[in-house]
């Protein structure tokens, strides 16, 4: 409910018309304005004259018919005059000249085609109603007044400059079409207060002296535990164990099953700040004393090599000994409070250090030249080593949301009080000997001193970053069998170092207990860490805790149905599980006789990601199957479209990948329908810790090239197989061979809406004439040509529809046309890859466009912002997708489940094997009219097809394939146009699937620019123009900014998607037809306010209103790596390193120099920064080129509030391109310099 027209009578004329809002109000429908919100308005005539009516019950943004649900009301005002004299008024009141609104936690700004139309067209009022007709419209002068609008009222009211505020506005104000229907057309801007409120200086002004540095701002003590265990595992030298988990060691607290326990946890990194961060606190005195006298704590992880050589460097409290555990049991540790643990101030601080181990430091340094880690390079002699290795110390907010970066320093030469030159940070427990003023001398004291010629380099004035906290605990675990200590670093299957995010309040943690009283410890707590922990440690901070321990017997009936394939650490919160993946599953058995061995992984042929990933596959893979009794096809399926795979570290030797599966999707499927049945006298499946099929091993070739030249040249295959049937122990498969019962349980959903939410200026139907298939190419034909800022609806094909025509293609004109394909006519005759002979760069997408966008050149930026996307209903008003689990999917790389290998049919080169097996599933998704779930319908085994033309289609290869199905109702359609299938074989069909409600993220996965290098390219590999992205984040609400290389630009789109997790582990999502509605914007070289990044954008950017999204491939530009054979880009998994690892390493270098570029910052402050408050997944492991995104919250830099000399455009400056080859060489360094420093040790 709200106020349509409020305002004031105005000035310049006796009586105006009350449709156009002007500068004292009037019809502005805007929905904002409503309770709770105060409207000022400058007051032009005597009494003010205020007037309201036009009351709205509901009205969308943009009021895009004309008009709101009108209806009449009541209302409450209170009316308050802010006189010109008054001596507090307002820092914006002397610019006020357009009504401004206000809520609790906002302001809003508003501006007009025209800001005041009364005095542009004083002599003719009305002629404002032509403003839409003029050569710009009336919408983009709104924008523009908005935009000035917005900048000159936080300039007024935060006394900042215009630089700092476009930066701020660019980042965190958003701006909305308020209406398009009133002549004046509007704009209004939302700024939200906390970008200024939270950075804890006065509102009104933010910069009370420039030349005064501000005070320290004091933080009140922390409040207490909200739950408090039934025992207490104090902090102190003698309830720790510094850098190993043991079997050996002795408990330090005995508990029963149920019961709980507050623990008291040190950071390991306490001592690079012993005054903020241990002094005064006696139990952190008790741990980290350490003298020429004493050492409380003699064994102190890896400080000693000689000593205790299989050491690692967690302070772990404990272990506790829980009783009546034994091995074959698992223990259930639910986290029910963490608190920081302030300091004798009532203070926290945190440390985060950027070492030689951190995943930054496998690569050169943002200025192309390499990265030192001071006497790690083993001559720590050299009086002029530098170090690079740099410390930043946080402060953390009293309230608990935000954690301030305080100063930073670079990593001294130090010796410690026995005498050891302690040159880099490689040791626990390692005391600094400040000299900023103020610090304490107990560190000199204890026998600490430094090199007093290179001194201690610092930076208190770093960027003010506010990194939101996520309080968990980084190390936790119990010990393991096999080894009676060991090294606390790499993770391993009782749990250990996982530094995973989500172990903080409201999870349970599961661990396989493998000796008697399962012995947990505990420690490395976290105060933030994004996902990937890229510089090697997350914001360490010292804790305490609560949890709540309970044992799960082995003999208990009711364990849970993955109880009996547990052999990783599991977690669960209210909505999800955990499911972690390392390189090796069990390093500890991989290297039994020298576990130390797991650091040299990363240099390995394979590296240490994709390993990783796979394992977190074939993990999540077993426990989906276990946990709801779901096949395999079943779980590929499910798993592709609704888990998330992400980077958990990528610093601790056995580096590790997640996978998050939402309960819901299991959850909402209602009736249980035959699963979820407990299996506990089953045998459990084969331990699935394999490493990475080589598909040189596999027989499954990885390139698409040879394949497609050895296909031109075969004759069509005859088609004479047996009948087989593919059975499955908790699942109904039939064979098909013309009759069928029909599905049941098929629900009759409601059609889905056809309107849209936002329609743009300009259509691009979907036909043959509109579409290209599989290539981008700045040699094809416009469809259409707009100019910047025009608003375009697309309408785009899933080249997937073909997998059922009835469903996804029949009575809709646009999709007949694009697919028609017969023994007379082939409606596209360029179909993507579907003729090998010619058209072999071609990738599958059917894609609509390319749009030309005039004035658009090589050098500029294309944004293309997603206005609207909706799913495309079929004749009876429902929306399908399909989902194809094909060859080239990630979990192709890997056995089956059941340990066989996995069969792609005819892919294997030997279609005329009659009894050839193919595990290509398809799955069909039917879209609930609600647009919040996808539900699993049914699937079917891909069969062996003829085409039109006569050749055989005995796997899914080729773009387009239409299958002749013979389910119940199917029309004659596709075997009308010459589709056959081998009636021997059939169709096997699923009816029955598991009916999985996969939550619906509509995106759109192809979208890009053509290139410049390549007159065609296939539509598959990313690039740095865009293209095959296959991001779920492109979504509504997103921007996706692109280098533009060609006139024009050429933007074309396709490859939609209804869902899609991260990693599209089985090849594809659920591919859909959709229709949106985008504005593109053209972002000029020659703009003077072209933003800070744009000189550096070589790859394709997304932003939202709360995050950045930066794009890392395997080769950031495979166009220019494989100029003379792109198609060479799809063995790139294969290469050493496989395709993973430079993924991730191209997304730390991309998502580096975008936050130097945009906010100025230095090298230092963006690894620290980045490791906190950066979230690294992986995007797609399919597409040849494969994709790793890092997530940027823009939190972490508008909340620091004032600019403080950042923010300033680096247009001149370009960054060193990045060097692959020198990166891997400076990894297989690294790495060869641990393993020699464990080897030592």
């Amino acid at each position: 409910m709200h106020v349509g027209c409020m305002g004031l009578a105005p000035k310049s004329h006796d009586s105006v018309d009350s449709i156009p809002p002007m500068p004292p109000g009037g019809n502005l429908d805007n929905k904002r304005i409503g309770v709770g919100t105060t409207m000022y308005y400058p007051v032009e005539v005597a009494g003010a004259l205020l007037s309201m009516g036009d009351a709205h019950a509901a009205q969308g943004d943009g009021e895009i018919d004309g008009t709101a649900i009108e209806t009449s009301i009541t209302g409450t005002f209170k009316i308050t005059l802010i006189k010109k004299t008054d001596a507090d008024k307002p820092a914006w009141f002397p610019i006020l000249d357009f009504p401004l609104g206000e809520t609790a936690d906002t302001f809003i700004v508003h501006g007009f085609t025209e800001t005041d139309y009364l005095e542009t067209y004083k002599n003719s009022p009305g002629d404002i109603y032509g403003a839409p007709s003029s050569d710009e419209g009336a919408l983009q002068p709104a924008m523009m007044n908005a935009y000035t609008q917005t900048r000159k009222f936080m300039m007024a009211t935060y006394n900042i400059s215009q630089a700092e505020s476009d930066t701020i506005m660019t980042q965190g104000v958003d701006f909305g079409i308020t209406q398009l229907v009133d002549g004046n057309w509007g704009v209004h801007g939302v700024i939200p207060k906390v970008i200024f409120e939270e950075a804890g200086v006065d509102r009104r002004r933010m910069l009370a002296a420039a030349a005064a540095k501000p005070a320290r701002k004091e933080t009140r003590k922390l409040q207490g535990l909200t739950v408090e265990g039934e025992k207490i595992l104090p902090l102190n030298k003698d309830t720790v164990h510094w850098g190993y988990f043991s079997q050996l060691e002795q408990p330090k607290l005995t508990i029963t099953s149920g019961e709980t326990v507050t623990v008291e946890m040190a950071s390991h990194h306490a001592c690079d700040d012993y005054d903020k961060m241990v002094a005064g606190d006696s139990g952190m005195e008790s741990v980290f004393e350490w003298s020429t006298s004493v050492m409380n704590v003699e064994r102190r992880g890896a400080t000693e090599p000689s000593l205790f050589q299989a050491d690692g460097v967690h302070v772990l409290t404990g272990p506790i000994y829980v009783e009546d555990a034994e091995a074959g049991d698992v223990l259930a540790v639910e986290i029910l409070d963490l608190k920081p643990r302030p300091n004798q101030d009532g203070k926290t601080y945190g440390s985060n250090a950027a070492a030689w181990w951190g995943f930054h430091a496998r690569n050169d340094k943002a200025d192309g030249t390499p990265y030192y880690p001071g006497g790690f390079m083993g001559n720590g002699s050299d009086p002029t080593l530098p170090n690079d290795e740099t410390v930043s110390i946080y402060e953390l907010d009293p309230s608990g949301e935000y954690a301030t970066l305080n100063y930073m320093f670079k990593w001294p030469f130090l010796t410690d009080p026995k005498g050891v030159l302690r040159n880099y940070y490689a040791f626990p427990g390692t005391c600094v000997p400040h000299d900023y003023p103020g610090f304490s001398s107990k560190v000199t004291d204890m026998g600490w001193t430094k090199d007093e010629t290179r001194g201690i380099e610092y930076n208190f004035d770093p960027f003010p970053a506010k990194i939101p906290i996520n309080m968990h605990v980084g190390c936790m675990g119990l010990a393991p069998k096999s080894h009676d200590s060991v090294d606390s670093i790499p993770p391993m299957p009782t749990g250990g170092n996982l530094d995973n995010k989500r172990i903080g309040v409201g999870t349970t943690m599961y661990y396989p207990v493998e000796v008697a009283g399962a012995l947990l410890s505990m420690g490395d707590a976290h105060a933030a860490q994004g996902d990937g922990e890229i510089d090697g440690t997350a914001i360490e901070t010292s804790i305490t805790g609560t949890f709540k321990i309970t044992l799960i017997k082995k003999t208990d009936a009711d364990k849970p149905a993955w109880f009996p394939i547990l052999d990783f650490p599991l977690g669960e919160t209210a909505d999800t599980f955990i499911v972690h993946g390392f390189t090796e599953t069990d390093y500890l058995e991989t290297y039994k006789n020298s576990p130390g061995d797991i650091y040299g992984a990363p240099s390995s042929d394979e590296g240490a990601l994709q390993p990783a990933m796979m394992n977190a596959y074939t993990q999540t893979r077993k426990f989906m199957m276990a946990t709801y009794n779901i096949s395999q096809a079943e779980s590929d399926t499910i798993m592709t479209q609704g888990v998330d795979f992400g980077i958990t570290q990528l610093v601790d030797g056995n580096w590790g990948v997640h996978g998050v599966i939402p309960k819901v999707i299991f959850e909402e499927a209602g009736v249980d329908r035959r699963r979820m049945l407990a299996a506990a006298a089953a045998k459990p499946a084969r331990k699935e810790t394999r490493k990475l099929v080589p598909l040189r091993e596999s027989k499954i070739r990885d390139t698409r090239r040879p394949l497609r030249r050895t296909l031109a040249s075969e004759t069509p295959l005859p088609a004479c197989m047996p009948n087989r049937c593919w059975t499955c122990p908790c699942s109904p498969w039939t064979l098909c061979h013309g009759s069928l019962p029909p599905p049941s349980d098929t629900p009759d959903l409601a059609p889905l809406q056809h309107d849209f939410t936002v329609e743009g200026e300009k259509t691009l139907p979907l036909n043959k004439d509109t579409v290209h298939w599989g290539y981008f190419s700045q040699l094809e034909q416009p469809k259409l040509t707009i100019t910047s800022g025009e608003t375009v609806t697309v309408e785009m094909a899933s080249h997937h529809a073909c997998d059922d025509y009835d469903k996804m293609v029949a009575g809709d004109s646009g999709m007949e046309s694009v697919f028609e394909w017969s023994t007379s006519v082939m409606n596209v005759e360029r179909r993507g890859a579907t003729e090998p002979s010619l058209f072999q760069a071609d990738g599958v997408h059917v894609l609509t466009g390319p749009i030309y966008v005039e004035d658009a050149e090589a050098g500029d930026v294309l944004a293309v912002e997603i206005l609207d996307l909706k799913p495309r209903p079929n004749q009876d008003g429902k929306t399908y997708g399909s989902n194809a689990a094909a060859w080239w999917g990630f979990h192709a790389r890997n056995d089956k489940a059941d340990g066989t290998p996995y069969y792609p049919g005819g892919f294997m080169g030997n279609g005329s094997d009659p009894t050839l097996p193919n595990d290509e599933t398809v799955s069909i998704y039917e879209l609930d009219p609600s647009g919040e779930y996808a539900t699993l319908n049914y699937m079917f085994k891909w069969p062996f097809l003829t085409d039109p033309k006569g050749v055989l289609r005995n796997y899914y290869a080729f773009p387009g394939t239409c299958v002749p199905h013979d389910y119940p109702g199917f029309s004659s359609k596709v075997t009308d146009m010459g589709w056959t299938k081998d009636e021997t074989r059939g169709i096997e069909y699923n009816f029955d699937p598991f009916p999985a409600k996969i939550p619906i993220n509509m995106h759109v996965g192809c979208m890009g620019l053509a290139p410049k290098s390549h007159d065609s390219v296939d539509s598959i590999p990313p690039m740095p123009t865009g293209g095959n992205l296959d991001n779920k984040r492109i979504g509504v609400g997103t921007t996706m900014y692109y280098p533009v290389e060609v006139a024009g630009a050429l933007l074309s789109m396709g490859d939609a998607h209804a869902a899609q997790g991260d990693g599209e582990i089985d090849g594809t999502a659920i591919e859909t037809s959709i229709t949106g509605t985008f504005k593109i914007t053209l972002i000029k070289k020659t703009d003077a306010d072209k933003p800070a990044w744009f000189p550096i954008l070589d790859f394709p950017l997304g932003e939202t209103a709360d995050t950045f999204i930066v794009h890392g491939f395997t080769e950031t530009d495979y166009l220019e790596t494989y100029k003379d054979s792109p198609g060479d880009i799809y063995g790139a998994p294969g290469l050493p390193g496989g395709a993973l690892q430079p993924a991730m390493m191209n997304a730390y270098t991309q998502t580096r120099k975008f936050m130097m570029a945009t906010y100025n910052i230095s090298q230092a402050e963006s690894d620290t920064i980045m490791t906190q408050g950066v979230d690294f997944g992986i995007t797609q492991l399919v597409d040849g080129n494969w994709g790793v995104h890092g997530v940027i919250p823009k939190v972490i830099f508008e909340e620091a509030g004032v600019d403080r000399r950042r923010m300033l455009a680096a247009a001149a400056a370009k960054p060193p391109k990045v060097n692959l080859e020198k990166a891997r060489k400076l990894m297989q360094a690294y790495d060869k310099m641990t393993k020699a420093r464990k080897s030592k040790k």
